[in-house]
């Protein structure tokens, strides 16, 4: 004869009150938000794809528009973009391990990052407007290479390998 797994008297289940919810299983409230919560991706959960890991000089992150100082160990979301001035340098190390480092006079904008291991699901695209970038790949290029991308003005860099340098200069007028 099987047992069940779990055996519990609805009568003696304890409930959850109020109008939102008018006396559902507490048990069941608990899975059901669990469930939800594990149905959103890991980088929505959080917005954080990385932190900055090194400042030198005038450098910033801009946000939705705003412009912040960046500390060591603040977080980098996806849509970030960076800027350093003439003196300024930045590092970032993203959740796959990749590491990004950025010379003066640098635009970078983080345009897409998703490292979701258990669904398979990484992307990793930039788009460097001017500056100086040098890339160490991180879990993303040993999963899905091909899913690495960064944009220049003039073409598209495709990582293949583990690390590349590029330096883009301002056009002159």
């Amino acid at each position: 004869m099987r047992r069940p797994l779990c055996s519990l008297n609805v009568g003696q289940c304890p409930t959850v009150s109020g109008a939102l919810f008018g006396g559902i299983c507490l048990p069941l409230v608990v899975v059901v938000l669990l469930c939800l919560w594990l149905a959103v991706p890991a980088s929505a959960q959080q917005g954080v794809v990385g932190y900055v890991r090194t400042i030198d000089g005038e450098a910033r992150l801009i946000r939705n528009g705003e412009a912040l100082v960046p500390a060591l160990g603040d977080p980098v979301e996806a849509g970030d973009e960076v800027e350093t001035d003439g003196d300024g340098a930045m590092g970032i190390t993203l959740l796959d391990n990749s590491q990004l480092s950025f010379g003066p006079n640098t635009r970078f904008t983080l345009d897409e990052f998703r490292f979701e291991p258990v669904v398979s699901e990484f992307s990793l695209i930039g788009s460097i407007v001017r500056g100086t970038l040098v890339f160490i790949s991180g879990e993303i290029a040993n999963f899905a290479p091909d899913r690495i991308r960064f944009n220049t003005p003039t073409g598209i860099i495709g990582v293949r390998g583990t690390r590349f340098a590029v330096s883009i200069a301002e056009p002159v007028e």
